[in-house]
């Protein structure tokens, strides 16, 4: 004995409608990342991706945008971009963490957190990034050894901007980063 026809419609059609919502939640997560990304970009120019703030949001908006898209056309998330998105997720939620414990104590915690495309890149898209991906992306599965793939980007740029600053090329752009200001365990500590 089966599931009547109309129930299979309408379980079909209620699917739908929840992708298409979720659909336009990664829309508007890809928006405002990739705006807030432009008014960087028109404010710094190509210094712009000397912040692992941008550089994170521009991988999150990426990931939304392309998530978006597959939704919209009622695909199957596949696997990579499932990864992807994880790898965004994490880097947004380190900048929103950085943030709250190492910079707003030192720049005031209103004006990072809320003050023009700060409220977005630091804390608007990191929590909804967050918040979809714990809701809505159970499928597929992730595994333990894909935990890694979120810690080469932040190496890699620890690495990159932590050479750069102590060879004179960049300055900071983060307080912890002046290397040559204070003791190594300062710039360890993220203080």
């Amino acid at each position: 004995m089966g599931i009547h026809p109309l129930f299979s419609f309408v379980y079909a059609y209620n699917q739908s409608m929840k992708n298409q919502y979720r659909a336009w939640l990664y829309a508007l997560l890809a928006f405002m990342g990739l705006g807030s990304v432009a008014c960087s970009v028109i404010t710094h120019g190509v210094r712009m991706l000397q912040y692992y703030t941008e550089l994170s949001n521009i991988i999150g908006a990426a990931g939304a945008g392309i998530m978006a898209y597959d939704l919209f056309r009622s695909r199957k998330i596949p696997l990579w971009l499932k990864r992807f998105r994880f790898v965004g997720v994490c880097l947004t939620t380190v900048t929103f963490l950085v943030v709250i414990f190492i910079l707003a104590p030192q720049f005031g915690f209103l004006w990072i957190l809320f003050s023009g495309q700060m409220k977005y890149t630091h804390t608007i898209c990191p929590i909804l990034s967050a918040v979809l991906f714990v809701l809505f992306e159970k499928e597929p599965a992730l595994k333990r050894k894909d935990c890694i793939l979120a810690v080469y980007p932040t190496m890699l740029y620890g690495a990159v901007t932590l050479v750069l600053n102590w060879l004179n090329l960049m300055y900071g752009p983060y307080p912890f980063l002046h290397v040559h200001e204070q003791p190594w365990y300062m710039t360890c500590s993220g203080s």
